[in-house]
């Protein structure tokens, strides 16, 4: 990476989509989404994020047509941030 920016900008991005997927679980009112996109917040807002938990609970989340929009943007961000 030539870009010293581009990791910061990178986490960044997995966090506030992260933010999103949790706002979004909340307003579909799934009580199992909820806790997933909780979980896949705390792990994006980790010092160094768990990938293998982030997937298994993306995995969960993708299975929510209303959901599934920003949880293919939270993993393309995790290739990004180089995870």
């Amino acid at each position: 990476m030539s870009d010293p920016e581009r990791p910061a900008t990178a986490t960044h991005n997995l966090r506030a989509l992260a933010q999103r997927l949790l706002e979004q679980a909340r307003q579909l009112g799934d009580a199992e989404a909820v806790t997933a996109a909780e979980k896949v917040h705390e792990h994006a807002h980790a010092e160094t994020p768990n990938t293998a938990s982030l997937a298994s609970h993306l995995a969960t989340l993708k299975t929510r047509l209303q959901l599934s929009p920003t949880v293919n943007a939270i993993l393309d961000a995790l290739s990004n941030v180089g995870l």
